[in-house]
């Protein structure tokens, strides 16, 4: 019986006596191919040396975070380290992962994105899982009640390598893991409040006239203003307010109400403000106060008349629009939950009325 290099040579005899019965010509164009076919047979051959793949991959979770939470869920970001020894290249071909509270199930989920690991070499990849409050709260009677609850997380790490037909070396390699994870228990709620229009001074509007060289009249634009941000009936008095340039201060409170135990503690808020699908105002606050389970994010900020539209006029005289705030708030947590802020991320509509 040949071996693997010896079967290469016989390869490698019949084709060239195949070759050579065809003429000079074709054993010029078709030899040169045939070394490189043979070259590689034996380079792979080589390559398959039981010795070199004594040791084994190891997969492992090297860390577990909260990625970010939103009014409806918690991320989870996994860190899975690879380490492969083989002279060739292995894949992540999967993750699986149960989640319990309290030794009940709460959550299953798997990922099948497959991700190289090249040959002789160390790689670790960050995947994230999203579970909702719901699901958590279905496995804790006293959820509400509750500040903090203890996750295990336990599931398999696959491996995907290739089929070279080496003894002892498996297409697959599965690696299982179980990590603890402490989790602030939430249910947290958004509310906008105290919304309010502020109106500009005679002097701000006479700087903004001024400064812009506007020939229109600072005390019509005022009572323009005026007029609009009161909702009165009389409208914009023929002056249109896009075609100035006159700051106009708005002002709210964005409410976070946690409905468990767990404190809220926002430390800033970059945020993003819609009324009846414009943006109007964006920017970062750091007034915030914390009351109880009920945490006030203050917002003050200043938009130009340029942006009262004609959509916009039709709000402001009846008093009421909807909205939209997109944005993004930092809250601090015990070191032993998560060291650095988490963030936590809304997008909320709403209709408001002032």
């Amino acid at each position: 019986m040949l071996d693997s290099r010896n079967r290469s040579i016989y390869t490698f005899h019949t084709l060239y006596k195949g070759t050579f019965s065809r003429g000079d010509m074709m054993k010029k164009k078709i030899l040169p191919v045939v070394i490189i076919l043979i070259a590689g047979m034996l380079a792979q051959c080589a390559s398959f040396d039981p010795a070199m793949f004594k040791k084994k991959p190891a997969a492992r979770i090297t860390g577990v975070d909260i990625e970010s939470i939103t009014l409806n869920d918690i991320t989870f970001l996994f860190d899975v380290a690879i380490d492969n020894p083989y002279p060739i290249t292995i894949r992540l071909a999967g993750v699986s992962f149960d989640f319990l509270v309290e030794n009940d199930r709460v959550f299953s989920s798997k990922t099948s994105k497959e991700i190289r690991v090249e040959r002789q070499s160390s790689s670790t990849t960050p995947l994230s899982v999203t579970i909702t409050y719901k699901e958590l709260a279905r496995a804790v009677s006293n959820y509400t009640k509750r500040e903090y609850i203890y996750c295990t997380i336990r599931g398999d790490i696959l491996v995907k390598v290739p089929n070279l037909g080496i003894p002892d070396v498996p297409s697959s390699l599965k690696f299982p893991y179980s990590v603890k994870k402490k989790v602030p228990a939430l249910k947290p709620k958004l509310a906008l409040k105290n919304f309010k229009l502020h109106m500009p001074s005679m002097q701000e509007v006479l700087n903004s006239l001024a400064k812009q060289g506007s020939g229109v009249s600072p005390r019509q634009a005022y009572g323009m203003l005026d007029s609009l941000l009161s909702g009165k009936s009389s409208g914009s008095q023929g002056i249109d307010p896009s075609k100035l340039d006159i700051p106009i201060k708005m002002s709210f409170d964005i409410v976070m109400k946690n409905e468990t135990r767990a404190k809220m503690n926002f430390t800033n808020c970059a945020y993003n403000f819609f009324m009846d699908g414009e943006s109007l105002i964006t920017g970062n606050t750091d007034k915030t106060y914390t009351s109880g389970s009920t945490s006030v994010i203050r917002v003050m900020n200043t938009f130009s008349s340029r942006k009262i539209s004609s959509n916009i006029q039709q709000a402001l005289k009846k008093n009421s629009a909807d909205y939209k705030l997109k944005g993004q708030a930092s809250m601090k947590l015990p070191a032993s939950v998560k060291k650095t802020p988490l963030l936590m991320n809304f997008d909320e509509t709403g209709g408001l009325n002032w």
